[in-house]
């Protein structure tokens, strides 16, 4: 999947409550800072680690 695909869904999650909300509003401040293309592997691997943390309770 393409890595502005993801950081548009990310953008479009919105608001949840805790503790979910935490890693929601966390992985959508990183995508917003690491916006730029192509990003190097180890701001890829972050960007896996953002996204997990959202489906880990």
């Amino acid at each position: 999947m393409e890595r502005e695909t993801v950081r548009e869904w990310v953008f479009g999650l919105g608001a949840y409550p805790s503790p979910h909300g935490d890693r929601v509003r966390e992985a959508a401040e990183w995508f917003r800072l690491h916006n730029r293309e192509p990003v190097s592997e180890e701001i890829a691997l972050g960007d896996i680690d953002r996204l997990e943390a959202i489906s880990v309770p």
